[in-house]
Formats: structure tokens, C-alpha cells, sequence
């Protein structure tokens, strides 16, 4: 048998057979250690893939900083009464929780409105950045075969066919 590389369209529809939960879960029950397998696959994939976009790039907020640079700039107000406000912000939210209160508290709060204002008119000015089309997979068909339970003959066999490519 020779090892062949595999051309794009193969490659993702290789990659459409199993879901992330499939890989998460067989990566949670293999123990430790080396381990082989020996497996034929016979696989069929259909699947589409959307046209290249754009998407607004994200990034991960520096919370430390940003916290930091808010005391810095809250020259009347001591950092420790800053973060008392906080610690009894925190207590609050979690006493009314996401119901009804929550939502209430949510809904008086101009600041915040006027907040995240800011925030969506920032992000919406944030660079966007190239994506590539989803790949959705239309049909997938999977056999699997473990070679270690095959006869002399059928590895023969299959030997054969691959060496013929198919014929």
C-alpha cells in the first residue's frame, strides 16, 4: 500500500467524518501511552462551503489593565473604596441573578446602555479580518474496518484492490 497525500477537497471531507464532541470523547477514554491502530477507511462526503467573508477581528480584554487604568483615573475616589464598590456590585448581582430583578436592574441602568453603546460603536470599528467559508457537510457515509480481524486473503485482497486503485 502506498501512502498517498490527500488533495484539499479530500482533506475536508475527512475532516467533516467526526464531530469535536466524537474527538473529545475518545480522547477522554484512551489511557495514557502509545497506541495503533490498523484501520481501512471507506468514506462518501458531500458538502458545501460558502464563500469567503470578512469578520470583525476580537480580542481578549486585559482586564488587569483596564481596572488598573479606571483607578488611575478615579483621581477623587481611593482604589480601596473602588474595589469595595465592586466586591458589594459582585454580592448584588449574584442576590438578583439573571430573573426578573436582574433583568430590572439591567434595564434602569442608563450608564450601561450608554456603555454598551460605546462598546458595539468601538467593536464595530475594530479592523475586520478574512474568514474563510463554513464547510457544511451535506451527506457522510463512514465504514470502518479493523484490519487486525482480517483474514490473510481479504488483506490480499484489499492489497490488491488498492494497488489497482479501484479498478
Amino acid at each position: 500500500m502506498s501512502n498517498q497525500t490527500l488533495n484539499p477537497v479530500e482533506t475536508l471531507a475527512l475532516d467533516k467524518l467526526l464531530t469535536t464532541d466524537q474527538v473529545k470523547d475518545a480522547r477522554k477514554l484512551v489511557p495514557a501511552g502509545e497506541h495503533e491502530a490498523n484501520i481501512f477507511l471507506s468514506a462518501s462526503v458531500s458538502f458545501k462551503k460558502s464563500e469567503d467573508g470578512t469578520r470583525v477581528g476580537t480580542a481578549r480584554i486585559p482586564y488587569k489593565a483596564v481596572i488598573s487604568l479606571l483607578l488611575d483615573k478615579l483621581n477623587s475616589v481611593t482604589g480601596e473604596s473602588v474595589l469595595s464598590l465592586l466586591e458589594d456590585a459582585i454580592s448584588q448581582a449574584h442576590e438578583v441573578g439573571d430573573g426578573n430583578a436582574g433583568a430590572k436592574v439591567i434595564e434602569d441602568n442608563l450608564t450601561l446602555d450608554k456603555g454598551m453603546k460605546m462598546l458595539n460603536e468601538t467593536v464595530a470599528q475594530v479592523e475586520r479580518i478574512p474568514t474563510s467559508g463554513r464547510i457544511t457537510a451535506t451527506r457522510k457515509q463512514l465504514v470502518v474496518s479493523n484490519l487486525d480481524n482480517l483474514s490473510i486473503q481479504e488483506v490480499q485482497e484489499l492489497n490488491d484492490l488498492l494497488t489497482r486503485g479501484g479498478e
